[in-house]
């Protein structure tokens, strides 16, 4: 079940060069108000660098579950959205995490709190 290599966006081979570390533009954003707008959050990031998208996540019901990834035209624009960590976004400390890319296996401990 690992649908990894359908990759709707149909650019092969892209300017993917030697960076295959950790490195990524997408960050996850955590702990949201859910009264937050991706309107809000990109307006917040804005600041690190252009943000290409913002998506928060909703659950089956419609509403949202509390966290987004946005995702930064470069690298560094992402490293620097790091020090949003903390923010107040309408009452909330936010928490901003790199987003890795998925890999198999892993020590997801989730050491929360």
């Amino acid at each position: 079940g690992d649908k990894r290599n359908n990759n709707s966006g149909g650019s092969r081979g892209g300017h993917q060069g030697s960076s295959n570390n950790e490195e990524s533009n997408t960050i996850f954003v955590g702990n949201l108000n859910y009264k937050t707008s991706q309107e809000t959050l990109s307006k917040i990031f804005s600041s690190c660098g252009a943000v290409s998208s913002c998506r928060i996540a909703m659950g089956n019901d419609g509403r949202p579950r509390g966290f987004a990834h946005i995702e930064f035209e470069s690298v560094e624009s992402a490293k620097k959205a790091l020090v949003k960590a903390g923010q107040d976004v309408d009452g909330r400390e936010i928490k901003v995490d790199m987003s890795a890319p998925k890999r198999s296996g892993g020590g997801d401990r989730g050491s929360y709190g």
